[in-house]
């Protein structure tokens, strides 16, 4: 369903619309026949209530009133509004993730009440916060009626799950008032809402009703983070908030991509594994996470290339940042679930299957190009000779972070396996900010370098820039 605030929007007018988003309003009401958004132009339609939202801060709105704002205070920054705004960035990157000052629940009301750092906010983090959760909820049909959004701030998962799932009710609890009146009025209208105050380290259950969903999205490492047993506080709080989870609801939860960050979210997944619950994504399965196992020095994260709009593009500028990614870690559970599907990585040494990439492209001094695969149970190595036709005909040299992988007729290798001539290549892309086909389209491909199969059931692999520098 699509958000109601949505304009008509013909088709023709939104080049380069991917097979993935919510609804657009085409031609009337939204059915599945009807254009759908990428998260990117998704983003594009949240934009102007931020800027509105940062100017009437300022007072610069003139008094701009409440809800979903495509006024004059929606338009473009003033360069005297990016250089402000640059500076404003570079001290909350900061706070966020250098020094860490306003990080946790004293910091988050901090900048929540400060008109400069919380623009910035609106205008930088919110909306890679928005793509985090748009794209962890593209790895499956995650559709949720009722979400709980805990640690919800001004709203940028909520509206994620607006925009994605067709979310219109919803419970956001968070420790700032300000942070939840602001995620009101930039949700809009057509959304039965409630908010909640809460400590999170005091936690109790935040509603007498269920939900569908329940995110928690960079608040879990930020709770008890001084806390020799913040593991099991952890785990003893998601547990404690999914009681209220629907039969075959789920829980998204949301990290940065941290080395840190990153490998104490594979521990609590493992955690919640060994308890019963279902491992649903990105992992293919619920065993014990082979990457936490590999070495300190080793995580797991996704990574979506990213052409930053306005005004994000020119805040990064002024700020000093280099952005040309979505970096995020993530885990998708559901208390009971259903068994894990086998992974078969030979078969008379033919077959490999139902791998995840979870590195980038390694070029080794032999020349061969390098990925590291997932099955969920281990890790193993895909190989092909770098600039070889096999390489470029299976599609091999546009592997992302996070596709799903499967082969046949490929080599046995010292530490993995290498595709080789005649081997077939399978690929599930990754969800993407803007662009190709995503979900259930896969490509398949022969190492004769026939390019890659675009027959029933199947579509032509998108063509992607390599994994970008992200400075944040």
């Amino acid at each position: 369903m699509a958000p109601p605030w949505l304009p008509v929007v013909p088709a023709a007018a939104l080049p380069g619309t991917a097979t993935i988003g919510y609804l657009v309003r085409v031609n009337g009401a939204p059915s599945r026949s009807d254009t759908l958004l990428s998260p990117a132009q998704a983003l594009s339609l949240r934009l102007p209530s931020l800027i509105a939202a940062y100017r009437r801060g300022t007072g610069a709105a003139g008094g701009a009133t409440s809800g979903f704002e495509t006024t004059l205070a929606a338009g473009a920054l003033s360069r005297k509004e990016i250089a402000e705004l640059g500076e404003s960035l570079r001290r909350l990157q900061r706070g966020l993730t250098s020094d860490r000052r306003l990080s946790g629940r004293e910091g988050g009301e901090g900048y929540m009440d400060s008109t400069d750092l919380l623009g910035a906010y609106l205008l930088y983090y919110w909306p890679v916060s928005y793509l985090e959760t748009y794209l962890s909820l593209r790895f499956g049909n995650f559709e949720a009626r009722r979400v709980l959004d805990l640690g919800s701030g001004p709203g940028p998962a909520a509206a994620a799950f607006a925009d994605a799932s067709g979310t219109r009710d919803f419970l956001l609890a968070d420790g700032s008032r300000a942070a939840l009146d602001l995620a009101g009025r930039l949700l809009g209208p057509g959304i039965a809402l409630q908010t909640i105050v809460g400590d999170f380290e005091r936690p109790g259950p935040m509603d007498e009703g269920t939900f569908d969903a329940i995110v928690a999205s960079h608040l879990l490492n930020e709770l008890w983070k001084d806390k020799a047993d913040r593991l099991e506080r952890r785990v003893a709080f998601i547990e404690g908030q999914a009681r209220q989870l629907e039969v075959g609801g789920f829980i998204l939860v949301i990290e940065p991509a941290t080395l840190a960050a990153s490998r104490e979210l594979l521990a609590l997944r493992d955690a919640l594994a060994i308890r019963g619950w279902s491992i649903r994504a990105p992992c293919p399965s619920s065993k014990a996470c082979p990457m936490l196992a590999a070495g300190e020095g080793r995580s797991c994260h996704g990574e979506a290339a990213w052409a930053v709009p306005e005004p994000m593009a020119s805040l990064a500028a002024a700020a000093g940042l280099d952005r040309t990614s979505v970096k995020w870690s993530f885990f998708i559970a559901s208390p009971k679930g259903a068994p894990d599907a086998p992974t078969t990585y030979e078969q008379g040494g033919q077959i490999l299957s139902a791998g995840r990439v979870v590195s980038e492209g390694l070029l080794n001094k032999a020349g061969r190009r390098r990925f590291v695969l997932c099955s969920g149970a281990s890790l193993v190595s895909l190989s092909a000779k770098a600039g070889s036709s096999i390489e470029e005909g299976t599609g091999f040299s546009r592997l992302r972070r996070y596709d799903l992988v499967a082969a046949r007729g490929v080599e046995r290798r010292e530490g993995g396996f290498g595709l080789v001539e005649g081997s077939v290549l399978t690929i599930e892309p990754a969800p993407l900010i803007a662009g190709a086909a995503t979900g259930a389209a896969a490509g398949a491909a022969t190492g004769a370098g026939a390019g890659i199969s675009a027959g029933a059931g199947t579509v032509a692999g998108p063509t992607v820039p390599g994994p970008g520098k992200d400075t944040l």
